[in-house]
């Protein structure tokens, strides 16, 4: 492998991979893999020279164009680059391999084979010419996306009665907030991969020219090549949703598998939107201004729906098809930290070509040397999945996780106060009475501060919190009906209140992580000095009303609307996260009277 000389160790292996894959003849999947590598290694290098991710473009028409590689691999290059992968007036290989627009069996062996030997000298030149720049020693390779914290599917082993180290909370909380909140959601514990062998050749949900590409990726699955799994089968995929997309809101139908000059390429996140734009129908359709709803939701479902934008489209989800595709991920070949992400992954396709399927399912497969019956109870075990399946990463989903967040760190700083009282060295204070309604549905009512005062672990604490979450959902967003978030349209202005509300519960849970950190030196302290002493005993008289202050404005944030009030909320937690680093208790008083007045 003397090509490897040409190469840094730190790219060697998309090179290897590559290598083995062009003498396996498997082109399709080198090209895929390939032309993902070398936007990835571009990128690289322009990190190399500046030390700054923020001025790599994200589109390869502008990264093909980017001052800093021009000079450095030569205007040849360049020009050959933006004709092969570049933008949509050259070949655009990339863009026409990745979103599926043209099929393995259309690939003909031969030109396949040149195009791949095509990548592979063209990586090799690029990595050559930064050689004789004698930048070669001096690149960088950055970050890949990690996979790993999206979904989880093994059980915490922290003691859950125990209060929590905060240096482990987080990775403590993900995993048991899954656990209690999303129950429902974990896949069904079968051998999917052999279900989904045996489905290839049932289902019209896949054309039949690519049932051989799809063996091949589950072939890679079964051999835990979970990147090339990945890189296989998500434009298969996608191909897949755009037949349907078509079929079933009557766009034009050359959308299909090409476009014409001019209009924009049918890609996933236009598939898996909640309008379709008139611009995909012919112009005679064209009948009203509101553009019609996007009949693939009434399709598949809310469950479906759910998953596939937590999947693909929401910016705070993994954006799996984004990410592999632009070769942020291509470091995971055998790495199990996305097991949990390619199990849903897996057990929607599952899902999919179960209702799309051609024959009756009650076949026997066997697993080594066991036999597994596939029937319908099976498969409507994944049905039960599925539509019990709700968003994660949806907005207001990730705003009431971090409500909870911190409805847990604050039970942590209870939890510890009580051991020191209970050492009778300090005295808590009483509850005082605010005197303000709170009949409105909120995680941070008067009820629910004191509630989870008086809990003594994480996991009731949890459920606590998911029974007022359900309320609240059930009241405030789907009027008692089933839901999923899909249907839910977040307009551009909810999505800037949300944000801004998400900012303001990071910081007051910031401010509690700051508070938990005082009280836990208190309770290792083995001597104060007077001083301390005093300062101390007047945070616990007072420490009920700090949290009742804390969570009061929380409640008020819960419902604003005016963007005047949710500033003023957060410059008063800006303020009680400030007093409580400083020890100055009795200011948190006079933040909050400044407070109320703002909200009179």
């Amino acid at each position: 492998m003397i090509f490897l000389t040409y190469t840094p160790k730190s790219w060697n292996g998309a090179v290897i991979m590559m290598y083995d894959l062009y003498h396996k003849q498997d082109f399709f999947t080198l090209l895929l893999l390939g032309i993902s590598s070398l936007e990835r290694i571009l990128g690289d290098i322009i990190f190399s020279i500046h030390n700054d991710t923020f001025i790599i473009p994200s589109l390869i028409r502008d990264l093909l164009i980017a001052s800093p590689l021009i000079p450095l691999l030569g205007e040849d290059i360049i020009f050959f680059l933006r004709c092969l992968i570049g933008p949509p007036n050259s070949m655009n290989l990339r863009n026409i391999l990745w979103h599926g627009f043209i099929s393995p069996n259309e690939f003909l062996p031969i030109p396949a084979k040149w195009y791949s030997a095509l990548v592979i000298v063209i990586t090799l030149t690029i990595c050559q010419r930064v050689r004789l720049c004698g930048l070669i020693d001096s690149l960088k390779k950055r970050d890949g996306a990690s996979f790993e914290g999206f979904f989880h599917l093994s059980q915490p082993n922290i003691i859950a009665e125990n209060f929590i180290i905060s240096d482990e909370i987080d990775k403590f909380f993900d995993q048991e907030y899954e656990r209690v909140m999303f129950i429902q959601s974990v896949p069904p514990q079968y051998p999917h991969i052999h279900i989904l062998k045996n489905l290839i050749y049932k289902n019209f949900f896949i054309i039949y020219q690519t049932h051989s590409t799809w063996s091949l990726a589950l072939n890679f699955l079964s051999s835990n090549q979970v990147i090339l799994f990945l890189i296989l089968s998500l434009p298969l995929f996608e191909h897949c949703l755009r037949r349907i997309f078509v079929y079933l809101n009557g766009v034009q139908e050359h959308r299909l598998g090409t476009v014409e000059v001019g209009q924009y390429f049918l890609t996933l996140d236009i598939i898996l939107e909640e309008k379709v734009a008139w611009a995909y129908y012919d112009l005679e359709k064209k009948t009203e201004d509101k553009e019609p709803n996007n009949q693939i939701y009434e399709e598949f479902g809310g469950g479906i729906m759910d998953l596939m934008l937590d999947l693909f489209i929401h910016n705070a989800g993994p954006r799996l098809r984004d990410r592999i595709a632009h070769g942020e991920a291509n470091y995971l070949v055998t790495s199990t930290e996305s097991n949990p992400l390619y199990k849903y992954y897996i057990c929607l396709l599952v899902v999919l070509w179960s209702r799309y399927k051609s024959k009756l399912l009650n076949d026997v497969i066997d697993i080594d040397g066991s036999q597994f019956f596939i029937n319908d109870e099976i498969i409507r075990d994944y049905e039960t999945w599925i539509s019990n399946y709700n968003s994660r990463f949806h907005p207001i989903p990730l705003l009431l996780k971090e409500s909870t967040r911190l409805i847990v760190i604050t039970w942590n700083c209870w939890k510890i106060s009580r051991f020191i009282e209970q050492n009778g060295r300090f005295t808590l204070g009483d509850w005082s009475e605010l005197n303000f309604e709170d009949q409105k549905v909120s995680l941070f009512q008067q009820d629910v501060l004191k509630t989870i005062a008086k809990i003594e672990n994480i996991t009731n604490v949890l459920h606590i919190s998911r029974e007022k979450l359900n309320t609240i959902k059930e009241s405030r967003f789907f009027n008692g009906k089933k839901f999923h978030w899909c249907h839910l349209s977040v307009t551009k202005e909810d999505l800037k209140a949300i944000n801004l509300k998400r900012v303001v519960i990071k910081k007051a849970t910031s401010g509690m992580e700051k508070l938990y950190d005082i009280l836990n030196t208190l309770h290792s302290s083995t001597s104060l000095s007077s001083r301390k002493r005093k300062n101390t005993q007047n945070l616990f008289t007072l420490f009920p009303l700090i949290m009742q202050h804390l969570y009061y404005s929380l409640f008020i944030l819960d419902y604003a609307t005016e963007h005047k009030f949710m500033l003023g909320i957060l410059i008063f937690v800006e303020r009680w996260c400030g007093f409580c680093i400083e020890g100055k208790w009795k200011n948190i008083n006079d933040a909050f009277d400044e407070l109320i007045k703002l909200l009179k």
